[in-house]
């Protein structure tokens, strides 16, 4: 999914992951906030963290060079060609020496998917509406 992705040296970052994947605050939270109010909440926050993702960050990530992809494009432990990613909200690819890595980006805004061919080789496509 991604969402751990560069966490090392992000002290914020890494308590913010345990306390989402807490099962007591999560308990207190589906009991103790009304649906209607958690899902506002859910949609502020998804929007603040959205607004940090500028176009150099895209760019980053486009050609390979941050975003996620630096720990992909390393050499990886097991014979791996294709790594596929769906947690940044942008579509792209990335190939470089024999690895290719894939994002498919948001669905809602700008649906696309990746096609494995018998050959082995994948492609990022756009869903034609």
């Amino acid at each position: 999914h991604g969402d751990n992705m560069n966490i090392d040296g992000q002290p914020m970052l890494k308590l913010l992951n345990r306390i989402f994947r807490s099962r007591t605050l999560k308990w207190l939270f589906s009991w103790g906030v009304h649906p209607d109010l958690a899902l506002k909440f859910g949609h502020w926050w998804s929007g603040k963290s959205r607004k940090r993702h500028n176009a150099a960050d895209e760019e980053a990530a486009r050609t390979g060079r941050g975003g996620g992809f630096n720990a992909s494009l390393t050499e990886p432990t097991h014979d791996v060609d294709h790594f596929v990613f769906g947690h940044m909200h942008f579509p792209c690819e990335c190939r470089e020496e024999r690895l290719h890595v894939v994002n498919l980006g948001c669905w809602e805004k700008s649906p696309s998917y990746a096609v494995l061919d018998a050959a082995g080789e994948m492609r990022l496509l756009k869903l034609e509406s």
